[in-house]
C-alpha cells in the first residue's frame, strides 16, 4: 500500500454571501466537549471550549481565528433591542467573513483494485467590513434588507446575546452571538465556517502496481 499527501486549493462555486445563512452554525465545527462545571449554562461552555480547544486540530486560515474574550450582555427584552442587535451585526463597521477557495488535504491510497481519496476541507477566508462586502459586490442593499427581516423573524424576546472579542491574523473585532432556545452561542463569523471531510473510491489499479 502506498500513501500520497497533497494540498490541493478547490475553488468554491462562487463566493458565499458573508452573512446569508446567519442561524446555520456547523455544529461539526464547534461541539464541545462538555467538561465544565454542571453549573455552567450550555452557552459558556460552547464558548470556553471555543476558546480554548478547537484552534488546536484547525489548519489553514482557521488556526489564526481566536476567541479572546465574551462578554453576556443579558436578554433582548423589547422590539428597541431586537432592532439594536440587528442594526449592529449589519452596520456598514460590522465584520463581515468573505469566502475564499477552500484548503482541501487529500491523502491517497491505493488497493489491490481501487484508489482512495480521503480529504480534509478546511475554509480559507478574510476579515472584511460590510460595506466592504457590498462595494465588492458580494452583497446589495436590497440582500442586507432581507437578511435584517430574516434575523428579525429569527430572534425572539427572552433570547440572551453575548459580545464577543476575536483576533485573526493581527486583527481585531467583535461581534454579537444570539444564545437561542437550543443554549447555542450563534455570530455571523462561526456560522459558516464550516470544515468537512469527503471521500472518494475510484475502481482503477495503482499505476506502479505490477
Amino acid at each position: 500500500m502506498r500513501t500520497e499527501k497533497e494540498s490541493i486549493p478547490v475553488k468554491t462555486n462562487e463566493v458565499r454571501n458573508a452573512l446569508s445563512v446567519f442561524f446555520l452554525m456547523n455544529l461539526f465545527l464547534f461541539v464541545p466537549v462538555i467538561c465544565a462545571q454542571k453549573s455552567q449554562p450550555i452557552w459558556q461552555k460552547h464558548l470556553e471550549y471555543m476558546k480554548n480547544d478547537t484552534a488546536k486540530d484547525w489548519m489553514g486560515d482557521l488556526k489564526h481565528l481566536k476567541l479572546l474574550k465574551y462578554t453576556y450582555k443579558g436578554k433582548i427584552k423589547s422590539e428597541k433591542d431586537k432592532y439594536s442587535v440587528i442594526e449592529a451585526t449589519y452596520s456598514d463597521k460590522a465584520p463581515a467573513v468573505s469566502m475564499l477557495p477552500n484548503l482541501v488535504i487529500s491523502d491517497t491510497t491505493y488497493t489491490e483494485t481501487d484508489m482512495t481519496i480521503h480529504q480534509k476541507i478546511y475554509p480559507q477566508f478574510k476579515i472584511v467590513t460590510v460595506r466592504q462586502m457590498v462595494d465588492a459586490g458580494k452583497l446589495t442593499e436590497d440582500s442586507i434588507a432581507m437578511l435584517k427581516q430574516r434575523l428579525y423573524e429569527n430572534i425572539e424576546t427572552g433570547f440572551g446575546y453575548v459580545a464577543l472579542d476575536w483576533l485573526y491574523k493581527g486583527q481585531k473585532f467583535s461581534t454579537l452571538g444570539i444564545i437561542t432556545n437550543d443554549g447555542i452561542p450563534v455570530d455571523p463569523i462561526t456560522s459558516h465556517l464550516h470544515t468537512g471531510v469527503n471521500t472518494i473510491v475510484e475502481g482503477r489499479i495503482s499505476p506502479d502496481k505490477k
